[in-house]
């Protein structure tokens, strides 16, 4: 019997199918299209995915993952719904302004949540031809899919496709911290989604709707086409929050629960050795591997006094603008991640006599005159703060007038945050230059809830100083953001490779500018031999006295550092030696003697070598001393400098080893969580005196 057209044009279908299918890295059965998608969408849609693996993920998708991890830098939290028939007990709307993960048949649930999801994810194959009609009808969330399921699911500017493997070892599980780079099955869409939160960026995840307890039914009848069992079901669904979420008709794999909860334990395993807490906030369910949260515990009324002692309203009084490229505007940032927008507000200095505001997350010009007093104190007392964060220093006179003043219409509590000795600098013209002002600072500090200090030999020499107690709350670093750069971390220097050094900071006659001109010199004697470079990154403020310094010098190069946070981290990581400098000088030495370094636990952090030259006396330079995390020069001696940086030239190993150290110390010291919970809680405590 002669074939027909049709019969011909199948075949022919098939053995494209076929091709197709060699040609993707994923040919599992699980990854592919199933005979319920007709042999013509099947060839037509692997045409897509094969695109998306060839083409589009590194010039689309994951420079998109990237930008979005961007844009949810500094978020405090963020939920996971799973859907279990807890959510059914459970108060949804309450997540109405949280950062969400939805998952699968979520969109069932919509309608009566009075939102959507800010994520939606599927990564289930069954799901996503089941439901495909419905899925790609869902508006609002930004859908994020692994690439194999663009046979069914269609692109646009709300989706995002990932690239998602099976696990590496069929004997264990793999977590992901570099979602742009890939994630790893975990027998739940669940263990995915934390893939995606962690590298986005957010230090809490919180399970919501995650049973991980379910029922066979009975009449279930079971298909063996691949490893894992296809569930097809004959009527109403027992284990999720809908009767129809899996009913019947729709296919589901079989659960597999105990691999379910070993994903789970290297999921936390991973996330809580970088300052990550996944914690479970399901009303019920069995499952028990993260901390249990009780739900309604995470959410207050907004005037009510619980959320006043959990973020009470705080207005800061700082001369630099929180986020701003300085280093005290960074530490703010750092310190106010996560707090929320109508609770906190800025006052800085403008510049020329002028005021600025930080409010909704922004700076903004809002006063109608910038350069009145008067109207910026009518702002201050329009927030109306339970708690004033005020950080004095000896410039620009015209913003701590106004800041002095302002502490005094409010009356209400008062943390004082020191970072470093002015005072000691200022000396016999007195505070600010002035003799009122003069007798203002331990007035302040006696008058403070709280007072805080950016290390504990400052907090140790200030008590003395005062007669008060102070708190040391510093810099902190985000594991996570400096994790997910690993692909792109420099990997380790050949011996024959030149040195290149960077210098990332500012020029200021009394506090480093001198040291950096010693490192200079031994750098342009070994430039010459070597070729070790030293490159200077430094603010425009600085870059025309850095041109005019180095200009002579053949192995310094200046560079301007107007650059992002993420373009910041990537100018730590893309170097084989981190200078840390301090001068030598009497002068120098009194004014940041105690001061901890903002950039200290930065560069520790992304795991290249740290070399501090300074005098012991600096905070600085003998905590790195004290943890052998930093190779450290405290002799102002350029045979020592020169010995130093020979041993990283002639010894890759060392600067490895020294690099791994140093991040590992960092993680574990220095988290950004623990950082803002100091903060957090010596704010609430000021607050809690407000009367």
């Amino acid at each position: 019997m002669m074939k027909s057209k049709k019969d011909d044009r199948a075949t022919r279908l098939q053995i494209e199918e076929r091709r197709l299918i060699e040609e993707l890295p994923l040919r599992g059965g699980i990854f592919l299209p199933t005979e319920a998608v007709p042999v013509a969408e099947r060839v037509a849609g692997l045409k897509r995915v094969r695109a998306i693996y060839e083409w589009w993920w590194k010039r689309e998708y994951a420079p998109r993952l990237r930008e979005l991890r961007r844009q949810y830098a500094g978020k405090a939290r963020c939920f996971i719904i799973g859907n279990g028939p807890s959510l059914n007990r459970t108060d949804l709307t309450k997540l109405c302004d949280e950062v969400t993960f939805g998952v699968n048949g979520l969109f069932l649930k919509f309608e009566e949540m009075g939102f959507t999801p800010t994520f939606y994810v599927v990564e289930d194959h069954l799901v996503a031809e089941d439901r495909a009609q419905q899925i790609n009808a869902i508006k609002g969330p930004l859908k994020l899919f692994p690439f194999n399921l663009a046979y069914c699911l269609d692109e646009g500017p709300d989706t995002l496709f990932f690239n998602h493997r099976p696990r590496p070892n069929p004997a264990g599980f793999e977590f992901s911290t570099d979602a742009s780079r890939i994630t790893y099955t975990g027998c739940t869409v669940t263990f995915t989604c934390m893939q995606l939160a962690f590298y986005l960026g957010f230090p809490e995840i919180y399970l919501v709707g995650v049973d991980a307890s379910y029922e066979i039914p009975k009449t279930v009848e079971r298909h063996h086409h691949y490893g894992v069992a296809v569930l097809d079901m004959q009527g109403d669904d027992p284990n999720h929050f809908h009767p129809d979420y899996f009913g019947k008709g729709y296919r589901w794999h079989d659960p597999q629960v105990d691999k379910m909860v070993a994903a789970y334990e290297e999921a936390r395993r991973v996330t809580e050795a970088r300052g990550v807490r996944i914690r479970n906030a399901t009303i019920g369910g069995k499952l028990e591997v993260f901390e249990r949260v009780d739900y309604e515990s995470l959410f207050r009324s907004v005037d009510g006094a619980a959320t006043m002692s959990l973020f009470p309203r705080v207005l800061i009084l700082d001369m630099t603008c929180l986020g701003s490229s300085s280093a005290t505007g960074q530490i703010k940032k750092t310190l106010f991640t996560g707090w929320p927008e109508g609770r906190l507000t800025q006052v800085f200095a403008a510049g020329h006599g002028r005021f600025g505001l930080y409010r909704g997350g922004a700076a903004q010009a809002a006063l109608d005159d910038p350069s009145d007093p008067a109207e910026a104190i009518a702002w201050c007392r329009s927030f109306d703060p339970d708690v004033v964060y005020f950080r004095p220093h000896d410039h620009p006179r015209y913003f701590h007038e106004l800041a002095l003043r302002a502490i005094d219409a409010l009356g209400v509590p008062l943390v004082t945050h020191l970072m470093d000795d002015w005072p000691a600098r200022a000396g016999a013209r007195g505070l600010f230059g002035s003799d009122r002002l003069t007798r203002r600072l331990p007035r302040l500090l006696e008058r403070s809830a709280v007072r805080l200090s950016i290390s504990e030999a400052m907090s140790s020499a200030f008590e003395a100083r005062y007669g008060l107690r102070f708190r040391a709350i510093a810099n902190g670093v985000e594991p996570a953001v400096w994790q997910a750069l690993d692909s792109e971390r420099a990997t380790r220097r050949a011996a024959t490779e030149p040195l290149l050094i960077r210098y990332v900071g500012g020029l200021a006659d009394d506090m480093g500018l001198r040291s950096l001109m010693d490192v200079a010199e031994v750098v342009d004697k070994l430039h010459e031999e070597l070729g070790v470079r030293l490159e200077v990154h430094t603010t425009r403020t600085w870059k025309t006295k850095a041109d005019a310094v180095f200009a002579r010098s053949q192995g310094v190069s200046v560079h301007e550092a107007g650059i992002s946070e993420e373009g910041y981290r990537r100018l730590l990581i893309g170097c084989h030696l981190l200078l840390i400098a301090y001068n030598f000088d009497a002068r120098s030495v009194a004014y940041v003697r105690y001061s901890m370094a903002n950039k200290m636990p930065e560069c520790l952090a992304s795991g290249v070598p740290v070399m501090a030259y300074g005098p012991m006396a600096i905070a600085t330079v003998a905590y790195l001393a004290e943890h052998r995390v930093a190779e450290v020069v405290t002799t102002r001696d350029p045979a020592l400098l020169e010995t130093a940086l020979r041993r990283f030239t002639g010894d890759p190993d060392y600067g490895q080893t020294l690099g791994a150290r140093g991040r590992a110390f960092a993680f574990e010291q220095h988290p950004a969580r623990a950082v803002r919970e100091r903060l957090h809680a010596s704010l609430s405590e000021a607050a809690s005196q407000h009367g």
